[in-house]
Order: structure tokens, then sequence, then C-alpha cells
């Protein structure tokens, strides 16, 4: 009995990552706002070891991702889906479908 109790005790003082997550969100709040003209991915690299759970999402989330397919391919696509029949698309639209034909690609 007091064995099972000892385990629930230890198990109890190891914080979550739910927990460490809120208490290193908590102290990101904290931190004074940056300019609008820095670069984030750097601020991100520099306070890497303060806030390491955000700094992984951040480098997974800010970075830009490579894609394979080239401009002219892009703009080609754009075409495509702004053909006559959907020239009452909001230009908001157009983007976020050109976005996803090229990631699906």
């Amino acid at each position: 009995m007091k064995h099972a109790y000892h385990q629930q005790t230890q198990q109890a003082d190891v914080p979550s990552l739910t927990d460490l997550a809120e208490v290193e969100l908590s102290k990101y709040v904290a931190v004074p706002r940056q300019l609008r003209a820095s670069d984030p991915l750097t601020w991100w690299h520099d306070n890497m070891a303060r806030f390491p759970l955000l700094s992984a999402a951040a480098r997974r989330y800010l970075a830009a991702h490579a894609t394979s397919v080239p401009r002219e391919h892009l703009f080609s696509s754009a075409g495509d889906i702004a053909d006559d029949k959907r020239t009452c698309l909001l230009a908001e639209n157009l983007e976020r479908l050109v976005f996803l034909k090229a990631d699906v690609m």
C-alpha cells in the first residue's frame, strides 16, 4: 500500500507536458514585444533555450516550406483556376485555391 502511494506521489511531482507548455507560454506572454522590423526567426533562435517548446512550434510554423513547383507553373495554375467560368472569384479565394493546388502537387 505504501509503495503505491509513493508511486502516485512521484508521478504527481513530475509536471506534465501541458503544465510545462502553460508555464512557458506564461513566461513568453510576459516578455516585452519586439519591434515589427525585427526578424522573428532570429528571435526564436536566440530564445530557444528559454522557450524550448514554443521555439519548436515557431520553427515548424514560421519557416517557409520549400516547394519544387516552379514559379511559372504557379502562375499557369492561377490562369487555369481563374478561367472564364470563375471570373467572380474574390482575389483572396483565388489566392487560396492557387495555394491549395500548389500544396497538393
